[in-house]
Parts: structure tokens; sequence; C-alpha cells
């Protein structure tokens, strides 16, 4: 969802309508897959960097590298943003050491459009916990959420939602654009949704049909 939201922001072109999941092997879902696998195949080195770090021995030094400027996360980032590109952020799982109270979301991509320092200047022992990191993302619609870090759990949060932690990011500069799909904002699906409580559908004579009637064509389909 992230490259593909800016392939569609990079080339200007209305992003598809439907508030939906696209049905298998369709155009958009086609699209989305391919961009995820893209997102995680060309970062597989940095998912693996962050991703050791046997006892949480590393916990201090990945979250540093995220307020590091320079060449650090932060200053990759600043790079971006400074010449108004949005950048993929690649958010590190921090596991059971976050102590989220309903559990911390595992790793995720999101998509950096601002951010705002506050006093902090660079200097990692004051006002750190100025900075905030302004993004896009997929779980979120409609909205934009703040990334802060904690200095005292060595981990970031989001302003919106605390219990949204991640032990650290990286700058994705790996990205490079691909030509969406147009999508039509046509209906060319149908999503039939039945309930049936305990009963799984398994047995010789459970089954549900559906008829659909269309102008040129009757269709019958039958899930058991």
């Amino acid at each position: 969802m992230v490259y593909a939201a800016l392939d569609y922001f990079k080339r200007n072109q209305p992003i598809p309508l439907q508030d939906y999941m696209p049905a298998e092997g369709t155009t958009l879902q086609r699209y989305l897959y391919d961009r995820q696998v893209n997102s995680i195949v060309e970062n597989a080195d940095k998912w693996g960097e962050y991703g050791f770090n046997p006892f949480g021995n590393r916990n201090r030094e990945f979250f540093n590298w995220g307020i590091q400027m320079g060449s650090g996360r932060l200053g990759e980032l600043r790079a971006f943003i400074d010449r108004g590109e949005p950048v993929p952020l690649g958010l590190q799982e921090c596991g059971a050491d976050c102590r989220c109270a309903n559990g911390c979301p595992g790793s995720h991509q999101v998509l950096a459009i601002g951010y705002q320092l506050g006093r902090y200047s660079g200097d990692m022992t004051n006002h750190v916990e100025d900075v905030r990191i302004f993004v896009y993302d997929p779980n979120h619609p409609g909205r934009i959420m703040t990334l802060r870090p904690n200095v005292a759990g060595a981990w970031y949060e989001y302003v919106e939602d605390a219990n949204c932690r991640w032990r650290a990011y990286f700058v994705n500069q790996k990205y490079r654009p691909s030509v969406p799909p147009a999508i039509a904002h046509t209906s060319s699906e149908l999503l039939v949704e039945f309930v049936t409580g305990n009963d799984d559908l398994r047995g010789g004579n459970d089954n549900v049909n559906i008829v659909l009637l269309l102008r040129s064509a009757l269709l019958f389909g039958s899930t058991t």
C-alpha cells in the first residue's frame, strides 16, 4: 500500500475509490501484491539487520539510529522531505519489549510526509522528545499519524495511539516508481456476504446458493 500510494502520488494520478479488498486476480489486487513484494524483497538486508537483536541487546542502538542527524536515519529522512519527496519507512517490531497494553503491532511500512524537530538540534542528550515524524499509515486511512521517540523506553510510538510502538525505523531509499493501473470507478465486482452462525457448511446437504440475474444472462453459483 505504501509503494502504491507513492506511485499514484508521483504520477498525480487519481487513486482507486473502492473501499474494500480487491478480488483475487483483479488488476488492482495483482498490482498491490506485486508492490508489497517489491518493498519487502528490495529491503531484505534492512529487515535482516534490524531483526537480528538477540535478547534485545541492540535495543538502544537501534533506537539511537532513528534520532541521529547526518548519516543517521533522521538525517536521511530530512534529506528526502526537504526535497519535497515523501519516503517509505520500515518500522521494526519490538515484540513484548515495548509492553503495549494489547500487544504491540508487528513490523510495518508507512510513508513519511513531514517532520518537526522542535528544540532538537542533533544533540542526543537534549530535547529528543520534541522530534515528530508525520506519516501516512494504511492502517489508519484518512488520517495523518505522528511518530515520536520515547526516550525512556527506547522505542517509537504514535502520538495518537501510544500502544502502537516500534523499536526502530529505517528509511527506504530503494523505492523506484512504477506506473500504477488506472482503475475505473464503475463497479466490476459483486461482493456477497452471508452469515451461517456456527454452521461451517461442511456436510452433504449444507450449501449456500446465489442467483444473479443480469440483463444478458443468468448466473448461478453454489458454495458448499
